[in-house]
């Protein structure tokens, strides 16, 4: 529809897009007040520059800013979702302060007030997502969203700077505290740390809405494979393959949860038989044996590959068997089903997770509160279920979305 200009303008606004965020890095080392304005400067420039050669580009190319207003909504988009994100995560926001109240009366309350918020936050980014497909595909159609991802990604090189920058915290924070240093070494790397969430938690619904315009598109693509105008939803088999692809999303956070408990379980059983070996008994005082970070990295791995090859044989094989089973108009339904589950439930987990994480940072920062206090104790518990959560399953629907996509895609291109 627009020639060699169409594919040239997406190239031009993604080649800006890194020149930006190189930009936006080097800012990094002008100080602001506060280490959340240092996460919007950071983001703000680079979506600042895009927009302008984004505007620029497409001037000079199509002679008109239409080109212009989609790659708009995508970065307009991303800046919205870090926001809400933020919001929801941050060391002095009101959700943290609420969930930290609520970690005074016991992990119950912990857990339910962190699961209700998750569920709250997991609302706006859904609404920006659909708005942003919806607008671009009015303005442009398919080639709008398109566009509309090209905006996204522009300045992805700052959000995988972001990404790197909590592990490294991570990583200094426990050679901290295996070097045994003083306490203000260790409020600074919590300080440290709680950013860390909230960079991570940033970068990964930025992830995720990536996949969701991703799936999108890649829906698109599949009823054009498959020689398909439009769906029936009144048709049972259409339904069927909403109500499969519903699902899968649960079944594959189960499959991994199950699989992080189980990889806990053994490191448990292994730590205690490593410190039952390690203390000295009345016959042998001497008896100790070396510290076993090997063998728990070893478990680690070893159920990390086991517990997901059978969500990705899962993920890979289900469209190519409702396909001929159902019909190519149920595989269609089965696509939009996952998307219409897996968005928000990875958001929830994921912003959930950070938001546990952060209000166990902000207890154990407190002045008034020990470590060993009631409400640590609740934090740590609300924590714990959190980690599974935001680091383990989130993360999995993220890949599990694009690989149906992509499998169906790949059925309806050789097999129909």
């Amino acid at each position: 529809m627009h020639g060699s200009v169409g594919a040239l303008y997406p190239l031009i606004v993604s080649g800006s897009g890194l020149i930006s965020s190189a930009v936006s890095l080097l800012s990094a080392r002008i100080s602001v007040r506060g280490f959340r304005w240092m996460i919007y400067k950071i983001m703000y420039i680079p979506a600042i520059l895009a927009v302008v050669s984004s505007a620029v580009t497409s001037q000079y190319l199509f002679g008109n800013l239409r080109m212009f207003l989609p790659t708009l909504m995508g970065i307009i988009a991303i800046l919205l979702l870090a926001y809400i994100t933020s919001y929801y995560t941050s060391l002095r926001s009101k959700p943290v302060e609420d969930l930290v109240k609520a970690s005074k009366y016991g992990p119950a309350l912990n857990i339910l007030t962190g699961l209700s918020t998750g569920l709250e936050a997991a609302f706006p980014p859904t609404i920006i997502i659909l708005a942003t497909v919806f607008l671009s595909y009015y303005l442009e159609g398919l080639y709008g969203l398109a566009l509309v991802a090209v905006g996204f990604l522009s300045i992805m090189a700052t959000f995988v700077s972001m990404a790197a920058y909590g592990p490294i915290v991570d990583n200094a924070n426990g050679l901290i505290t295996m070097s045994r240093m003083g306490e203000d070494f260790r409020k600074t790397m919590d300080m440290l740390d709680s950013i860390g969430n909230v960079t991570k938690a940033i970068c990964k619904v930025y992830a995720i809405g990536t996949s969701a315009l991703a799936q999108v598109a890649l829906f698109s693509t599949y009823l054009a494979s498959a020689r398909l105008n439009t769906i029936n939803a009144a048709d049972p088999q259409v339904i069927i393959g909403i109500l499969i692809g519903g699902s899968l999303s649960f079944i594959l956070c189960s499959l991994v949860i199950k699989a992080v408990s189980k990889a806990s379980y053994t490191m448990i059983k292994e730590i205690h038989r490593h410190f039952t070996k390690s203390v000295p008994s009345p016959h042998n005082a001497r008896r100790k044996s070396k510290i076993g970070y090997i063998q728990c990295i070893e478990i680690c791995t070893r159920a990390a590959l086991r517990g997901m090859f059978f969500p990705a044989i899962l993920s890979i094989i289900t469209p190519f068997v409702v396909g001929p089973l159902l019909g190519k108009e149920a595989l269609g339904g089965l696509i939009v089903g996952n998307l219409v589950t897996t968005l928000p439930l990875s958001l929830l987990m994921c912003i959930s997770g950070a938001l546990w994480d952060n209000a166990k940072k902000r207890i154990e920062m407190s002045v008034h509160e020990s470590r060993s206090s009631p409400i640590h104790t609740a934090s740590v518990i609300g924590d714990t279920v959190g980690d599974p959560l935001k680091d383990a399953a989130g993360p999995s629907l993220d890949i599990f979305i694009n690989l149906i996509g992509t499998a169906a895609l790949i059925y309806a291109a050789y097999m129909i």
